[in-house]
């Protein structure tokens, strides 16, 4: 079906807009979806198949240094699906994955959207049977596990300052993973060092 494989797993990646999850294939099938896109200056066309959610066992997590920055990948099934790091898509899923059952199924389904109030909403909910899973690091009045505090000061916030909140929580949130959610899985995951300042998308900041 021209599918990218690799050692018998489908790769998958996460866009902005709806289907979210996507799946490289060729022109000729006649499922495909075109889509134009631009990167670091440079356009092109890909040509894609289009899924709402995903669903199966987690079986690996890794974070990945590729050509176009680094990614949080999840093994679900035999599908890698590929998540930016420093996105909304990916924060939101590190925040939830501490508290999943990895002997249980998952059910991945992403999300983007602008609330009543025009703030940005974008990351992916996560359930697991009739279970939606929640933010491992709020309990709904305050942060958990040493969790970054939200600024008291934000009001005044440029957008260098929010950038640089937004990189302390991408790194706690990927150390975390690291720490905590990987060795459950029982393999020899691959977490390589995360730099000071790559990827972070400051678009995902809420005010």
């Amino acid at each position: 079906m021209g599918l990218e494989k690799n050692n018998s797993k489908t790769f998958a990646s996460i866009i902005s807009e709806k289907p979210f999850i996507r799946v490289k294939t060729e022109e000729s099938n006649p499922e495909a979806i075109k889509r134009e896109y631009e990167v670091d200056g440079k356009s092109g066309i890909k040509y894609e198949l289009a899924y709402d959610n995903l669903s199966g066992y987690i079986k690996d997590i890794q974070i990945y240094q590729g050509d176009f920055g680094k990614q949080l990948q999840v093994t679900v099934d035999d599908i890698v699906l590929s998540v930016p790091l420093g996105t909304g898509f990916a924060d939101d899923l590190l925040k939830k994955l501490p508290a999943v059952n990895l002997s249980e199924p998952v059910n991945l389904v992403p999300y983007n959207f602008e609330d009543e109030k025009r703030k940005p909403r974008k990351g992916i909910t996560v359930y697991q049977g009739e279970e939606k899973i929640n933010n491992f690091f709020w309990d709904g009045e305050k942060s958990l596990y040493d969790y970054p505090d939200f600024p008291d000061n934000y009001e005044s916030f440029d957008s260098e300052d929010w950038k640089e909140y937004f990189i302390k929580v991408s790194k706690f949130l990927q150390q975390y993973l690291k720490d905590n959610v990987i060795p459950k899985l029982n393999k020899d995951s691959v977490v390589k060092d995360i730099d000071d300042e790559d990827d972070i998308d400051v678009s995902t900041i809420p005010f």
